[in-house]
């Protein structure tokens, strides 16, 4: 026997009947929030100026204009996230959001045109804040944690990739990392980030001379200030990974050593994460 709907009786909600019927809603509420808010300016028109760089001055015309700008700002945004840290990558983000608060600025001039200047003034300033604060702020959140960081090392700047696991590590490998105050050795040693290579992993057996220093009795090149003898094994969750940093000493009972073998034993929790070789097509030197 074939089967077909009965007049008389609604048909059966389907397994995806509650989804759907929060889509519906949603969708209602979109076309409701085209309404306006005050002349000129819509609850969706605001929204989408907020969130899409380039699409208030689309929206306020002319069309052209505005299609311009928003192929502007994704060129921007592309070489802000590719040349980040640079100069020129920096350069292009400030023209991202100088267009962008711009933009959400002109869409609300209809409001605004009545208006006093000092009202005028303030209004643009807290739509230049909405925008920063809704949309860069929480993308920069966002990339800090879990796709790059970036550090300013002396004049250099070096970007960091946020330490997932730290099975990832491995000795060669260069790690940015936090350390804390040292007040102690007659010096005294502010908290700050390091940047330097792994030397030595977990379990790995270090020992010191004059000459040289040795990992697991294979010699290298002696660092500066390391200590001239003594031998130690480094630590579970702990990394050896000495400071490239400068001691100016005062006085009698300073030991540099001393202080930076402190600073030379990082834990998992100090650690930031670890150095691209290249970001992009750009390799980073260190």
């Amino acid at each position: 026997m074939r089967h077909f709907d009965s007049p008389y009786y609604p048909r059966r909600a389907g397994v995806f009947s509650p989804l759907l019927a929060r889509g519906a809603a949603l969708n209602r509420w979109w076309e409701r929030s085209g309404l306006l808010l005050v002349e000129g300016v819509t609850i969706r028109g605001t929204i989408g100026s907020v969130f899409v760089p380039g699409l208030a001055l689309y929206l306020r015309g002319p069309r052209v204009s505005g299609l311009a700008a928003m192929g502007i700002c994704a060129i921007l945004a592309s070489v802000s996230l590719v040349f980040l840290g640079d100069s020129l990558g920096t350069t292009a983000l400030t023209l991202l959001i100088a267009i962008h608060a711009t933009g959400v600025v002109a869409y609300y001039q209809p409001a605004l045109a009545a208006t006093r200047l000092l009202t005028r003034l303030v209004a643009a300033l807290m739509l230049c804040a909405l925008t920063v604060g809704c949309v860069y702020l929480p993308i920069r959140s966002y990339l800090e944690k879990h796709w790059v960081v970036v550090l300013r090392v002396r004049t250099q700047v070096v970007l960091i990739r946020p330490l997932s696991s730290a099975d990832v590590l491995r000795q060669g490998e260069r790690i940015a990392y936090r350390s804390e105050e040292i007040n102690g050795y007659h010096a005294l040693i502010h908290a700050g980030v390091n940047f330097a290579p792994i030397l030595a992993a977990p379990g790995d057996e270090v020992e010191f001379s004059t000459e040289a220093f040795s990992v697991n009795g294979a010699p290298q090149p002696r660092l500066s200030n390391m200590p001239q003898s003594g031998s130690f094994t480094v630590d579970r969750n702990c990394w050896f990974a000495w400071p490239d940093v400068g001691i100016f000493a005062h006085g009698h009972g300073v030991d540099p050593s001393s202080v930076e073998m402190q600073l030379a034993m990082v834990s998992k929790k100090q650690i930031i994460g670890t150095a691209y070789e290249r970001w992009f097509w750009r390799r980073q030197s260190f």
